[in-house]
């Protein structure tokens, strides 16, 4: 065992609430013993099946992150009520990352924080799973959930490699026309809550949509975040919404925001 393997662990109570603390030394990885979870990462954090938008955000939070030879793990991840935040930290010997970050400036406004487990080198098959605690303080952010923020949501993710050229970003997808779903559950759409969208993505990782609304979507091939904006003006819908691709599920997953509240935007093969 590495003599840098050993952790800190114990339990600390703040008026009277039991929390569980746990410390592990950083690696000292180098060039000749690189971190075995080097690679790229993308990253969802998942709203709950049937979360009521007007409550809570019901799209998911999506980002990125790398992690060099040393296990330096940085990266930005925008969180479903349409903010956003950098990452930062190192990778443990058991590759366990974990992380706090300040949110609105700190002081009280808000954080996010948790830890996330790598199961295995990112190419067998680099999954990431976990939890973080997503906090944001009454009227910090007014223009959504001016009331605050409170949950803890589950963290999943995939090892990230950009296609060759000439495949598609999103794996799964026939060679052919109308091959994907876009899809919106949430605000502002009207009855029923949610919209379904027959697109092309074609093999140039362009997506093209025909129809009455406007709906433009635009992929990165390099990072797998998907961006867009969908315009129907009879309906008086017009949002914006941004999401990543997660290869192992075959998924396009992340958020939108409208009326002051949070949706959830997705993609999958059709």
């Amino acid at each position: 065992i590495p003599d840098d393997s050993f952790q800190v662990a114990g339990t600390i109570t703040l008026d009277g609430v039991i929390h569980q603390l746990d410390a592990q030394r950083r690696p000292g990885f180098h060039r000749t013993d690189r971190c075995p979870q080097e690679g790229v990462y993308n990253l969802a954090m998942r709203a709950p099946d049937g979360a009521d938008p007007a409550v809570e955000p019901a799209g998911d939070g999506c980002g990125s992150l790398r992690v060099n030879f040393l296990g330096n793990a940085s990266g930005l991840f925008f969180l479903a009520d349409g903010s956003r935040t950098s990452m930062s930290g190192h990778v443990s010997r058991s590759g366990e990352w974990a992380t706090y970050r300040p949110l609105f400036g700190g002081r009280g406004r808000g954080f996010l924080a948790g830890t996330l487990t790598f199961r295995g080198a990112p190419a067998d098959p680099g999954q990431v799973d976990g939890e973080w605690r997503w906090k944001k303080a009454a009227g910090v952010a007014p223009t959504t959930y001016p009331g605050g923020i409170a949950t803890t949501r589950g963290v999943v993710g995939n090892a990230w490699t950009p296609p060759a050229r000439g495949d598609r970003a999103l794996p799964g997808l026939a060679d052919d026309d109308f091959n994907a779903w876009a899809r919106f559950l949430g605000p502002a759409l009207g009855a029923p809550p949610a919209a379904d969208f027959a697109v092309s993505w074609a093999d140039n990782n362009r997506v093209t949509y025909h129809g009455p609304e406007r709906l433009v979507l635009s992929v990165n091939a390099r990072t797998g975040r998907v961006n867009g904006r969908m315009i129907d003006r009879a309906k008086g819908i017009n949002f914006r919404f941004q999401g990543i691709v997660l290869p192992n599920q075959g998924l396009v997953t992340g958020a939108y925001t409208a009326d002051g509240e949070s949706g959830l935007f997705s993609m999958e093969a059709r």
